[in-house]
């Protein structure tokens, strides 16, 4: 032992002064590691429960919106929860919406599950599945009174055609001309027939064409305005009053969304009002031949051929905002009101029948 002490000795005096700082340099940090490593394990080793912690709270937390889950998914008739598949089908926001044949009640606005997260942003909106107000497939505030703009000329142009003669000539006038809103571009003394003015009314909703019809039908000896409104309570239109043709904002000119698919049904017996209704365009020429007028359709569904519809009256103010009535190749009805995008609207409530209540 003492023979390997002098050995290491000898070895040690034989360094020079450089070889003897390297080592030092060395020592020094190999100390500095194992320091390193030991205080390491000791942060990890705290940490690690607070990691469990937290990883334990959040599970917490999916277990319990999976319970909120669980409660709120549907149930089929035998009452067991649906499949995961099935409750991401019913919640997911672009999804149409599935209805069971017990929330198709006659009872106004009757209210739809809970946990359906179909919506619309529309004030107002109703759905029909089929040609009839029995089948309700969407409903949202049904039955209250909204400002309806251009929907209005749907009723204008059922008094003016069971009244008037698609024939009789019409001399549009100054006060005609004059109004406020969507013009058909109408010259004073013009004359166009009154299935002519119906066109340009109800393709361009030209609030002039309008107004040239009530004038029409006061040369009769009748009341245009008088005439929608015992119309719209011979049709059980509680929630509607008509104070003009032509649907500019008025304190007393509304009606409610379920009013208006009941006017829509109603309106199918006159096929010449849904004739012009499907038009993306139309030529109209005066009696004398003077004057032509190009019309072209504001109605986006029919212009860009959406798929079943038929045909449909649009309608917008800024207490309106945006309104449409749309009514499909099986005569089911959609009336938005109120919508900041009824094209878009109309669409979802379109697809809620397409895909079957």
């Amino acid at each position: 032992m003492k023979n390997f002490a002098d050995n290491i000795r000898q070895a040690v005096e034989r360094l020079d002064a450089g070889m003897l700082n390297r080592i030092r340099i060395v020592s020094i940090l190999l100390c500095a590691l194992g320091f390193g490593v030991i205080l390491h394990g000791k942060v990890f080793r705290d940490s690690f429960p607070q990691k469990q912690l937290v990883a334990s709270a959040v599970g917490g937390a999916d277990a319990r919106a999976a319970a909120d889950q669980s409660a709120l998914a549907p149930r089929d008739a035998g009452g067991d929860i649906a499949s995961p598949a099935a409750v991401r089908e019913s919640t997911a926001p672009a999804e149409p919406l599935s209805v069971s044949s017990s929330a198709l009640s006659l009872a106004p606005d009757a209210p739809l599950s809970s946990t359906e997260p179909f919506s619309l942003a529309a004030r107002a909106a109703i759905m029909t599945n089929g040609p009839a107000l029995r089948t309700i497939a969407y409903q949202k505030n049904a039955d209250e009174r909204f400002p309806i703009a251009s929907l209005t000329k749907l009723m204008t142009a059922v008094v003016a055609v069971a009244y008037g003669k698609t024939d009789d000539v019409i001399t549009v006038s100054k006060h005609a001309v004059a109004t406020e809103g969507a013009a058909g571009l109408l010259a004073v003394g013009e004359k166009l027939t009154v299935g002519d003015m119906l066109e340009v009314m109800l393709v361009v909703s030209s609030n002039d064409a309008a107004v040239a019809l009530e004038e029409y039908i006061a040369s009769k000896g009748l009341d245009l305005i008088a005439l929608m409104n015992e119309k719209a309570a011979a049709l059980g239109m509680a929630n509607t009053h008509f104070a003009n043709p032509n649907g500019l904002d008025d304190k007393g000119h509304y009606a409610s969304a379920r009013d208006l698919a009941a006017l829509t049904l109603y309106s199918l017996k006159y096929q010449s009002i849904w004739d012009i209704l499907s038009k993306k365009s139309a030529t109209v020429v005066s009696v004398d031949g003077r004057f032509t007028h190009r019309l072209v359709s504001n109605n986006e569904l029919v212009q860009k051929n959406a798929p079943r519809v038929k045909g449909g009256k649009t309608g917008y103010t800024e207490k309106a905002l945006g309104c449409m009535i749309t009514v499909l190749n099986d005569n089911s009805v959609a009336v938005v009101l109120g919508s900041p995008d009824r094209e878009w609207e109309t669409e979802k409530l379109i697809e809620l029948v397409k895909r079957g209540i």
